[in-house]
């Protein structure tokens, strides 16, 4: 089955069927809005291939229950990452500095990591379509190398991981600041 892209009101629509099936969460969950879905939500690309976003521990069975009908019926590819989990590496300061999205629902409060923490896990992830995202949303002026490096390092690389992931942001770092 091929799954569709999803516009900035796509996104939107998908985030008010999750807030619909959530119906008897008595508090606020918070989701982190990541990647390609922070490009689509900003209006710097048409659309995502799918949807990314950090959230608690606490909250990640009654999101992702919520949000399997919403994925059946739109036929969406959704990632939901507990506690800033990627494969390689886990971020759990993902939300320091994010930013509130203006956007209302009922069981939800939405969030964007800020641009410094968006240019770091693009960079981390390192295809060739990250760092056209990195492009649309920062630049060198923008997010400083001393924030990338403190952000960096709160990072929890998986065993292993460690070199490839300093790698990477040397690599990045040399080529986006020309240095």
């Amino acid at each position: 089955m091929s799954m569709k892209r999803f516009t900035r009101q796509d996104v939107i629509d998908v985030l008010h069927g999750i807030d619909e099936e959530l119906t008897g969460i008595q508090r606020k969950i918070k989701l982190y809005c990541i990647g390609g879905t922070v490009v689509t939500l900003e209006g710097k690309r048409d659309d995502s291939k799918d949807l990314d976003f950090f959230l608690s521990y606490q909250d990640f069975n009654a999101v992702t229950t919520a949000a399997a009908q919403v994925i059946w019926k739109k036929k969406a590819a959704i990632d939901f990452l507990p506690g800033g989990e990627f494969t390689h590496y886990k971020y759990p300061s993902y939300d320091a500095h994010a930013k509130k999205l203006p956007l209302t629902f009922k069981h939800l409060d939405v969030y964007r990591i800020d641009d410094a923490d968006f240019v770091l896990t693009k960079a981390l992830a390192g295809r060739p379509h990250d760092f056209d995202d990195i492009h649309c949303m920062a630049t060198p002026d923008s997010v400083s190398k001393e924030a990338l490096l403190e952000r960096f390092k709160k990072i929890v690389p998986a065993p292993g991981k460690e070199h490839e992931l300093q790698k990477k942001l040397h690599d990045f770092m040399h080529s986006f600041y020309r240095s």
